[in-house]
């Protein structure tokens, strides 16, 4: 029987008869034993270690034989060892006689502790000038150890020997030298067997200096301030250095991570009473809370107590301080008490913060100086609040006050140093409050005649009691708040809906905050939302009426149901009385209570809206007594002048037949004008031109005067003399000053002349107006005066402030005859600015035009580019300075023009004539000129020289000159300048072509009767004619050279036409070449229909037997998707061509097809009817989807004949017979 071939090898290998060990724990070291334990590999139940000392001399090293023969246990305790050696071990199992040891481990290391133990964990504790107490963790059995300090300030190191010995693990070591770096060391003393540890160590510190007496004075001129502790935190405090010199302390926990910073003083000998002061600057950072607090220590820093803190909204210093630069410091004034006094005292400055967050705080000017006499109601605080009344109380200091005063401010407003109160001393009580109304206190000392700064403001609400009328804007709230004495409701299913304070102006009716109620996506029995007012006393009374603004802020048909609650925290309590359905615009509605025969004492509003994600805005409520007189329905202002306003005034249900009127001037400037009006139609006189008036008329009934009806109006423009503007009064958006016109023309529609409010880009103040082209090159911006009634007075001068976002933003001033058409324009002075203000100043002086408006025109060199403008004034000029805007014109080889514009009415000036490259030739304040007019032609100049000239203004000698460069042209200096025809490349380009060029003179002087040449190699140039006609300096003329030239076959045809002018100065300007291709001599058609993402499509076609490209759309096409577009494309009959279809993001053209004709339609190619892809990915950039090549045939022979007519069988009694004919 035959036998196959052998199978490929196997291996395998056979395991061990003893198995080695698994890992070995090492249990527990002493300084003799080791305890250690493994798991049993197999059956084994013996086992073997062989153990070296390292640390002998030489050292031992393994001979693979236990010194720990069969061990039965496999959790052996070694004993017998040396303390503090270096130990290796190895263990295997031994299997028997039959199966024999298993493998040794890999090698165990290990080190036995000292007989001594050394202690561990070095804590300091509290330290001053002379003494520091530290401790450490015991971890032997020793009960006494030895303690060494080291004067490292002293050069001295540790010896080893001790200082001191003590029977406790903590040790004060005293009489030390004040402001010096100690090291400290302990060792544990274990008695005559064990000996004494190793020394453990250094604890370091530096001890304090020795008490400073008050006062104490530190104004952070040097860094780190003497006896100052700054990383006494987790980070230290940091120095805040300007123009190279310290003047702050500064901390931040960002970007060295921190969460507390100690700025500590040195120690201050208390002998009194004292006053500490310090100032601070800080921007609170709104979504986390830091803190600085100020902290006393009279033990060394072994406790502290916090006598002052600030943080919050508090912790601001309002003035634009930042994480890099302080603003303005607020000072604080805080008192050392009597208790610290007979002690020294220090004094923690301690910021603390979220780690990585917060903007920086900077400290500055820390002092701590005798209590003066007169001193602050320091800690002014509030006790107790009522619903009329507050308990107050301060601290008194000092021995000099007669008196305190007191100022109340309500609510948002602002304190104006004039005292509501005086109280003799503390604690005090002022009454007189309104129920649950905000209150700010200020508090200040009298002492005699001489009284202190203001303190404050201190905080309080009273508390809630019923009111019989009340009104409310909103107004001093923050989003999320619930106005005093109000309750709100929602109990919606929806996490994210909410009733709440909102204070956001673009959704107020006035002012900035309203009462938003948001639904989320709860509607119907899940929408219970409420605003439930205060207790209303005059509810019952039938005489008070409801009144608020509203709006539905997406006019989704939101209502809000009114009614009273019983209740205010309970929704079940509510009765609804009436209903409204909203608007997207703020409507103010009316509830009478007349008829309310109820006891409920609070009245609640409900919102209801069948849609999700609507927004509820409620604004200006309030509940008054229901009037019996009432302002005008209506008031239509039928017409305006420059001093009056005619009106016509609806009095329906005004229930009054007078009516008076207020017309105040919203800037403040103009007085306020009373009147009267008799009769509906009426006009106010008295006013002034060009004026936006607040006109509030009010009903004259004859036991009352109703509420103002108000509505603004503006007299006519009138011509304005002098003015200042720094749009500070305007608000943001497309607001414009009275009399004042933004003409802007564009073709973009995110091109705008608008107001913004931002510091970072105005020149003062917030406001600027910002002219902005998006991406209109061409756009008009014009920013338009007023007319001015002396803009011919010969005096004035036009100033203003610009700057750009970035780069330079070129820009026009001039005057204007039509506001409304840019084309009316005139400039008299051009410049340029960059993103850092500029004072532009335009004099017009010399000023004898007809325009009697000024307008900055913007004239943007880039897309997206702004101009900010800001403080433009208009105003005399001075009655001697230096003109602006010197410039050189009409300059020719031998002379140039100089002008420029008179800031002063003066009539002489002096220039100075400097050759630039020559080194002696230098400005020295000698005149080679004096001008009576200007310009003024300088004569006399060398061809082809740079000069400069200085203009100074006799008068004024303090100035520095003002300079124009400019380079004279040489006298003969031709040359061509444009190739106009033939085209590079064209169609059907002719075999008797004319070559068309542009000549210009660059040169001085006239020219003409000069040779023009032709060269087919630009080294060999033959005439061609004569330019018979004069071109002026400056000036360019064109010429056709004589001849014909056939071009008809030209492919990239090179050719150079030359002026020859025999006195030309320059000859390198004097040629240009250019070079011809003909691309073909018919025309074909390609259709390409995009698909999806034609923005990504591209094509090119291909001239195969001349190698050039017929046409290429570039990257990319333009194309947009799901459209047709033609290009003709000129080729060659009978030529061979390829189209090379692209796709920029490799994924086809998505359905997009193309197609090529001939003569009409006759196709070349179309990859036939498919669409354009190749179907593959993965190319980065544009991917060739398609290559197609095609073959141009010439159109056919269009000549058309009739062969014959078949189909007419007879010439009688023809009906309607059908016939055919061949072509």
């Amino acid at each position: 029987t035959p036998l196959s071939d052998w199978s490929f090898a196997g291996n395998f290998i056979t395991p061990p008869t003893c198995l080695p060990l698994g890992a070995i724990s090492i249990d527990s070291i002493s300084d003799t034993t080791l305890d250690l334990s493994w798991g049993q590999a197999g059956s084994e139940t013996s086992w073997d270690i062989e153990i070296i000392n390292t640390s002998n001399i030489p050292a031992d090293t393994f001979t693979f034989t236990p010194t720990n023969a069969g061990l039965s246990s496999n959790a052996p305790q070694l004993t017998g060892l040396v303390p503090e050696s270096d130990y290796q071990f190895i263990v295997r199992a031994n299997c028997g006689v039959i199966d024999g040891p298993g493998a040794w481990t890999s090698i165990y290391y290990f080190t036995t502790l000292p007989s001594c133990q050394a202690p561990i964990d070095l804590v300091l504790g509290a330290y001053d000038n002379d003494d520091i107490t530290f401790s450490w963790t015991a971890i032997d059995t020793e009960t006494m150890w030895y303690v060494e300090y080291v004067n490292v300030t002293l050069g001295e190191t540790p010896s080893g020997v001790a200082d001191d010995s003590t029977t406790t693990t903590s040790y004060t070591a005293i009489n030390l030298d004040a402001n010096s770096e100690y090291q400290l060391y302990v060792s544990a003393a274990c008695g005559s067997a064990d000996g004494n540890s190793n020394w453990s160590g250094p604890a370091t510190i530096t001890t304090m200096c020795n008490p400073v007496a008050m006062p104490l004075s530190e104004p952070f001129s040097t860094w780190v301030p003497d006896c100052f502790d700054v990383d006494n935190g987790d980070q230290s405090w940091t120095p805040y250095v300007s123009a190279g010199d310290t003047i702050a302390a500064k901390a931040r926990n960002y970007p060295n991570y921190g969460t507390n910073r100690h700025l500590i003083t040195p120690m201050i000998n208390m002998t009194q009473d004292a006053l500490l002061t310090f100032k601070w600057s800080h921007d609170e950072y709104s979504w986390l809370s830091d803190s600085l607090s100020v902290r006393l220590s009279n033990d060394g820093g072994a406790t502290w107590a916090t006598i002052w803190n600030v943080t919050g909204a508090a912790f601001d210093s309002n003035d634009g301080a930042n994480s890099i630069t302080p603003g303005s410091y607020i000072e604080e004034n805080i008192l050392i008490n009597s208790s610290y006094v007979g002690s020294d005292v220090l004094v923690d400055i301690a910021y603390t913060g979220p780690s990585g967050y917060g903007y920086t705080v900077f400290i500055d000017s820390i002092a701590v100086s005798a209590l003066p006499p007169c001193n602050i109601p320091y800690y002014l605080a509030v006790d107790s609040a009522y619903t009329t009344a507050v308990d107050m109380s301060f601290t008194a200091a000092g021995t000099g006050a007669t008196s305190y005063e007191v100022e109340v401010v309500e609510g948002m407003n602002a304190p104006n140093g004039v005292p509501t109160d005086t109280v003799s001393g503390t604690p005090f009580t002022l009454t007189g409050l309104t129920p649950g109304m905000n209150y700010s206190v200020y508090a200040r000392t009298l002492c005699g005649s001489d009284s202190t700064a203001w303190v404050g403001p201190v905080d309080f609400t009273t508390l809630c009691a019923p009111v019989v009328d009340y009104a409310t804007g909103f107004e001093g709230l923050n989003t999320g708040d619930v106005p005093n004495c109000w309750t709100f409701i929602d109990t919606t299913v929806s996490s994210s809906s909410y009733v709440q304070a909102y204070n956001y102006a673009f959704y107020a009716h006035t002012g900035d905050i309203c009462v938003r109620m948001y639904n989320s996506y709860s509607i119907g029995s899940d929408q219970e939302q409420y605003m439930v007012s205060p207790e209303f006393s005059s509810l019952a009374t039938q005489d008070h009426r409801l009144r608020f603004w509203a709006k539905d802020y997406y006019n989704d048909g939101n209502v809000v149901i009114i009614g009273t609650m019983t209740d205010p925290a309970m929704s079940s309590t509510f009765t609804p009385m009436d209903t409204v359905v909203l608007t997207n615009v703020y409507t103010q509605y009316t509830f009478n209570f007349d008829g309310y025969t109820g006891s409920d004492t609070h009245v609640a509003i409900k919102n209801e809206s069948s849609q999700t994600y609507a927004y509820t805005d409620i604004d200006d409520l309030d509940w008054q007594e229901i009037p019996n007189c009432f302002p005008p329905t209506a008031v239509t202002v039928d017409s305006t002048s420059t001093t009056s306003v005619s009106v016509t005034i609806d009095s329906t249900s005004t229930f009054g037949t007078e009516w008076f009127i207020e017309m105040t001037d919203v800037t403040g400037t103009n007085p306020t004008v009373l009147d009267t009006a008799y009769t509906l139609s009426h006009t106010i006189d008295g006013l002034l031109a060009s004026s936006v008036y607040e006109m509030i008329i009010s009903t004259n009934c004859p036991d009352a005067v109703s509420e103002g009806m108000v509505t603004e109006v503006a007299t006519e423009c009138a011509a304005i003399g002098d003015f200042f503007t720094d749009f500070e009064s305007l608000n943001t958006g497309n607001d414009t000053l009275i009399c004042w016109d933004y003409l802007m023309s564009s073709i973009s529609p995110y091109a705008y002349i608008n107001v913004y409010d931002y510091s970072y880009y105005s020149c003062s103040g917030g406001n600027y107006v910002s002219m902005y082209n998006y991406n209109d090159l061409n756009a008009d911006l014009l920013l338009i005066t007023p007319e001015l009634n002396n803009i011919t007075a010969g005096t004035n001068l036009f100033t203003f402030s610009a700057r750009s976002a970035y780069g330079d933003s070129p820009f026009e001033v001039g005057t204007i005859t039509d506001a409304n058409d840019a084309s009316t324009f005139t400039p008299i002075y051009a410049g340029s600015v960059n993103n850092i203000c500029d004072s532009i100043t335009v004099p017009f002086l010399s000023y004898t035009g007809t325009d009697t408006r000024i307008a900055i025109k913007f004239n943007p060199a880039t897309t997206y580019s702004n101009l900010y403008i800001d403080n433009v004034s208009w105003g005399p000029g001075p009655d001697c300075a230096m003109p602006v805007g010197i410039s050189a014109q009409d300059i020719t080889d031998v002379s140039a023009a100089i002008d420029w514009l008179n800031i002063s009415p003066d009539t002489i000036w002096n220039l100075e004539l400097v050759d630039v490259l020559d080194s002696l030739d230098v400005y020295d304040s000698i005149p080679t000129d004096t001008a009576y007019a200007h310009p003024y032609t300088i004569t006399g100049l060398t061809e082809n020289t740079l000069y400069e000239v200085f203009l100074t203004n006799p008068c004024d000698t303090t100035s520095d000159a003002i300079s124009v460069i400019f380079e004279t042209p040489w006298g003969n200096n031709i040359g061509v300048t444009s190739i106009i025809s033939p085209a590079s490349a064209a169609c059907n380009v002719s075999d008797s072509s004319q070559i068309e060029v542009e000549i210009e003179n660059f040169g001085g002087l006239m020219a003409t009767g000069f040779p023009v040449e032709l060269s087919w190699d630009d080294s060999i140039y033959f005439n061609v004619g004569t330019f018979m006609d004069t071109i002026q300096p400056g000036g360019t003329a064109t010429f056709i050279i004589d001849g014909y030239y056939d071009f008809s076959s030209a492919l990239d045809s090179n050719f150079w036409v030359q002026t020859a002018l025999a006195a030309d100065s320059v000859i390198s300007n004097d040629g240009m070449g250019s070079s011809v291709t003909n691309l073909g001599n018919m025309w074909i058609d390609v259709q390409v229909n995009t698909g999806n993402y034609g923005g990504e499509v591209w094509w090119e076609i291909l001239d195969t037997i001349n190698n050039i490209t017929a046409y290429s759309t570039g990257i990319t096409a333009g194309y947009s998707s799901y459209s047709t577009y033609n290009t003709a494309v000129c080729v060659y009959a009978n030529g061979d061509y390829i189209i090379n279809a692209w796709d920029t993001y490799d994924d086809g053209w998505n359905g997009g097809t193309y197609s090529i004709t001939r003569c009409g339609g006759i196709i070349l190619a179309n990859n036939d009817g498919n669409e354009v892809t190749n179907g593959n990915g993965g190319v980065i950039g544009s991917d060739l989807e398609v290559q197609e090549g095609f073959h141009v045939d010439p159109c056919p022979d269009n000549d058309l004949a009739v062969m014959s007519i078949d189909g007419l069988e007879s010439a009688c009694g023809l009906g309607m017979e059908v016939g055919s004919v061949t072509l």
